[in-house]
């Protein structure tokens, strides 16, 4: 499949939720610290703005990392201190990438943004050698990740791994989830998750398996790890895409986590769930690496 020409529509038709939302967020969270030893840098590959995290001391792991904000929220800005805790604890250079949102920027404007980097990456870091280059991502970002794993893979590439946390990969939003966990998920609900694929799809259809990698044919991609919470609507979105790509032939990590709320791994490192996670996550790419 070929991926579509973008399309898009004047900034003014942001509603003004949106915007508020987009400032909560980036102000809330672009507010904590760094971790201590990460360097942050902002520059563009490949044309692309990113966020350029690495630890003090070198590193043989590249991580792409698209962050989540049910596709029209959320910027690498203020995503990079969580993202610098993840360079830290997974003793990784994590470049977060600052792709387009939607409405201004329907699918597959964000998906085109992250190939761009990881084809930027990609030549830093080449197949062949001991240097990893791994693709991330949470809850929307999860989804754009595992896109494009699925495009790369098409073209003959595939990263060492991934990692994608409580992922959203189908926009059909029909898993029971959603009814499941209505009332224990207080921070995403069915309505929310209409609303992020009409803006975000704006027409197009839903059972594309670039805008959702559920239905797709995962064989041939590398690890993963996935992990989940007991309680949020996505949670039937990553049980699936871990049994889809297990019976692909995928080697999958699949973590389910009890009482957490979608993607609490934000709450690194004063969160001990979110610590656990973290843990998860880093003893997968270490075992990875022996084997």
């Amino acid at each position: 499949m070929t991926l579509p020409k973008p399309t898009s529509v004047r900034s003014s038709e942001v509603p003004d939720h949106v915007r508020k939302a987009r400032e909560a967020l980036d102000r809330d969270m672009g507010a904590r610290p760094l971790a201590q030893g990460v360097v942050a840098r902002e520059c563009t590959l490949n044309g692309r703005p990113v966020i350029d995290l690495a630890p003090s001391r070198p590193v043989n792991r590249t991580i792409l990392y698209l962050h989540g904000g049910g596709f029209r929220m959320g910027s690498a800005r203020g995503f990079t201190p969580y993202c610098s805790h993840l360079a830290r604890e997974l003793s990784a250079r994590v470049v977060v990438v600052d792709y387009r949102l939607a409405p201004e920027n329907p699918f597959p404007a964000g998906l085109l943004d992250a190939l761009a980097v990881y084809e930027s990456l990609r030549r830093e870091v080449p197949r062949a050698g001991d240097r990893e280059l791994i693709v991330a991502g949470d809850s929307a970002g999860g989804g754009v990740a595992a896109g494009l794993l699925l495009e790369v893979g098409k073209r003959g590439d595939s990263p060492d791994a991934a990692l994608l946390l409580c992922p959203w990969v189908d926009l059909r939003v029909v898993a029971q989830s959603y009814d499941e966990c209505a009332t224990t998920d207080i921070l995403y609900s069915r309505a929310q998750a209409e609303e992020g694929v009409a803006m975000y799809l704006q027409g197009h259809a839903p059972t594309d398996p670039l805008a959702s990698p559920l239905l797709a044919d995962w064989s041939g991609q590398p690890p993963m790890a996935i992990q989940t919470s007991v309680l949020e609507v996505l949670r039937d979105d990553a049980r699936g895409l871990a049994e889809r790509a297990r019976r692909a032939g995928v080697t999958v990590s699949f973590r389910e986590f009890p009482e957490q709320q979608h993607v609490w791994h934000y709450g690194f490192p004063d969160d001990p769930a979110a610590k656990d996670a973290f843990d998860h996550l880093r003893e997968f790419l270490d075992e990875k690496r022996r084997a």
